[in-house]
């Protein structure tokens, strides 16, 4: 991997955290400020745009993941299809997306517009390869391993699965009506979504071969074998008796189909974690920080013991990192994203730390 000098020495660490030979150790990625990203900043606003160029896309991450390679920290560079993550799924089934640029990252997102009024709507989905968002989909996937070219890899991307899908095509409130007012029906719909978003993943993984026997994940750098990512946000306003109803087993059931997956969980969501923790065939489990809430960094000690063995993901800010560190204070079997690096000089002598860190 051109872009990533030591890839060798994290894949074999990365294997070791996700195959559950971590319990006393940690693993880090470090956030320096990236000049591509930097430019992008001066040269883009925040909000609506169109349908990107995605060979402008693939451009945009083949000169800015560079910049990461002489970085002896455990991250590994790779690309992912912001631009179709979510509005891909509704545009398979007739939803109008819309895209949003993120100027503080660089990514396009998109979300499709929900348009079903009446659940028998749904018998009608297919699952049509001559979609126009389905040939969008493998293009980009062809474009972007032609400009990957073992330089780095290319993310999995998020499934849209479940209730998510009946976010997706429903909005919120209509799916929380369905799922108590017409289950069957919504259960129906939720079982094509499988059929839907497996032939996504399936075709992902049929067009991008495995990097060293792994997928690469914007959520979890690489993990060994087929991995996909799920998302639990319908159930992060729900009890964990709706979400074990109507979530954990879906969730468990894609996961059956590959050699696993990753979820992340939002700042309202934490209440599920020892269940979510206990998903069949689960790697890690992401955990996303938002404004006006406290960081999880702040509450490791608390949800440490509630996700079993499941290492988990959590940014943390560099000060507060390395005084942890100095002072062996980081609870282990965690993959710590460390913000506001100043340089890789910095980073690299934090690294030697990490790897020698034990608990």
């Amino acid at each position: 991997m051109i872009f990533k000098k030591n890839y060798k020495e994290v894949l074999k660490r990365l294997c070791n955290l996700y195959s559950g030979g971590s319990a006393d150790r940690i693993c880090a990625k470090m956030d320096i400020i990236n000049p591509v990203i930097e430019q992008y900043k001066k040269e883009n606003t925040d909000g609506e745009v169109e349908y990107p160029d995605m060979e402008k896309r693939a451009v945009f991450w083949e000169n800015m993941l560079p910049v990461y390679s002489e970085l002896e920290d455990d991250s590994i560079p790779s690309c992912y299809l912001s631009e179709l993550d979510e509005g891909l799924y509704g545009g398979l089934v007739g939803a109008d997306i819309r895209f949003i640029n993120d100027a503080s990252t660089g990514w396009v997102s998109s979300m499709a517009i929900p348009f079903v009024k009446d659940l028998n709507e749904t018998d009608k989905f297919t699952l049509d390869d001559k979609n126009l968002w389905f040939q969008r989909y493998i293009k980009q996937l062809m474009m972007f391993m032609e400009r990957a070219g073992g330089k780095f890899g290319i993310s999995h991307f998020i499934l849209i699965n479940g209730l998510n899908f009946l976010f997706e095509i429903r909005g919120a409130t209509n799916t929380y009506y369905d799922v108590l007012e017409n289950p069957e029906k919504a259960r129906a719909v939720m079982d094509f979504s499988f059929k839907l978003n497996l032939w996504v993943q399936e075709t992902f993984f049929n067009t991008v071969e495995l990097y060293d026997g792994g997928t690469c994940s914007n959520m979890a750098q690489w993990v060994p074998g087929r991995v996909v990512s799920e998302s639990l946000d319908p159930f992060h306003l729900t009890s964990v008796d709706f979400f074990e109803e109507w979530g954990k087993g879906q969730i468990e059931r894609m996961f059956r189909n590959f050699d696993g997956g990753v979820i992340h969980i939002h700042s309202n969501g934490h209440h599920l974690i020892e269940s979510a923790s206990g998903i069949k065939r689960l790697k890690c489990i992401y955990m996303i920080d938002e404004q006006f809430n406290t960081p999880v960094c702040q509450k490791l000690n608390d949800i440490v013991y509630k996700r079993g063995s499941i290492p988990l993901v959590v940014n943390i800010p560099s000060e507060v990192f390395e005084e942890k560190l100095l002072k062996k204070e980081l609870p282990a079997n965690i993959f710590y994203h460390v913000n506001g690096i100043s340089d890789i000089v910095t980073a690299n002598k934090l690294m030697k730390e990490v790897k020698s860190y034990r608990v």
